[in-house]
């Protein structure tokens, strides 16, 4: 189900539209997006989102950072 946001169109973990542009966005920062936006505006936790897009894997806790960032 696509997600509006403002202007352009979240389509989850496939793309970020700007009309009929494509907004060009890295993978993990697509995942990121797409797991804030299911959450429909309710409060998602550093670990909910490091299990959501990090899944089994260890990495540092500024990656939530640069990829929203990015």
């Amino acid at each position: 189900m696509d997600v509006r946001i403002g202007h352009l169109t979240l389509q989850p973990h496939r793309q970020l539209c700007d009309g009929t542009r494509r907004v060009p966005i890295g993978r993990k920062a697509l995942d990121l997006l797409s797991v804030l936006a299911k959450a429909n505006g309710a409060i998602v936790s550093k670990d909910e989102l490091m299990e959501a897009v990090w899944p089994g894997v260890i990495v540092e806790e500024n990656a939530i950072q640069v990829h929203i960032a990015a």
